[in-house]
């Protein structure tokens, strides 16, 4: 039988020419799982939490942490991403959550296209797109809410509105749903850019209380590293 295994799992089931380097020469963490994206060698640029980041999450989801399974846990779930600047394209220059708040549709054009960006921006593409499909409802929302989203055949998407879930749906409703998904503007064919604006306006409005809120780079990074704005416990 041969020394390495035929569906290796792990790195030392490789040869030691396959590994690549070391995860956590480059930041990450040291580990011997393959963390999902099917290959060994450089590790996402991102770190844990520190104790004190810890203990303000605790402190801001004192609610979330009741009970022992809770799956909504930073260090489960989210990691600290470090996000890197896209150089190509008509985005060049900004960072992945500054080109989804601005630019919906194309963030997720571009997330399919194979050779549009690097393999570091492109596991950061998924990271992001992962997050903006699972956004929370802002907890100033009664607990039994939804998001019911809007469609016109016409117009297109016309962006969503958080309801109680025993409510009588909108005569435009065409879905409602737990949390807030940016990824449905792939599933509505019909003028998507002002439908991406219109969702992102929704968002925004949700968030920050306004639809022409602005988020500077650093705003928009800072959201999209908050564990506190997603619910990834089904993922």
């Amino acid at each position: 039988m041969s020394k390495y295994h035929r569906n290796p799992k792990k790195l030392n089931h490789y040869a030691k020419e396959l590994r690549g380097p070391a995860q956590n020469r480059y930041g990450g963490h040291q580990t011997q799982n393959l963390r999902g994206w099917g290959v060994t060698g450089k590790a996402n640029e991102a770190r844990s939490y520190t104790k004190e980041e810890m203990v303000q999450w605790e402190q801001k989801n004192k609610r979330l942490l009741k009970g022992n399974n809770n799956d909504n846990y930073p260090g489960k779930h989210i990691e600290l991403v470090i996000w890197k600047e896209v150089n190509i394209g008509k985005h060049a220059g900004k960072i992945l959550p500054e080109i989804l708040l601005s630019d919906l549709q194309y963030f997720f054009w571009a997330l399919y296209q194979q050779e549009l960006f690097s393999r570091e921006i492109k596991v950061q593409a998924d990271i992001l797109a992962r997050r903006a499909s699972n956004i929370k409802i802002p907890e100033r929302y009664p607990s039994k809410s939804e998001v019911e989203y809007l469609y016109d055949e016409k117009k297109g998407l016309l962006g969503f509105q958080i309801v109680d879930s025993a409510s009588e749906w909108n005569e435009s409703a065409v879905l409602r749903s737990p949390k807030i998904d940016l990824s449905l503007i792939r599933r509505f064919g019909k003028n998507k850019e002002r439908g991406s604006q219109r969702l992102i306006g929704c968002m925004k409005a949700a968030y920050f209380g306004h639809h022409s809120f602005r988020l500077d780079r650093i705003q928009s990074g800072k959201f999209f590293n908050d564990p506190a704005n997603f619910d990834l416990r089904s993922q």
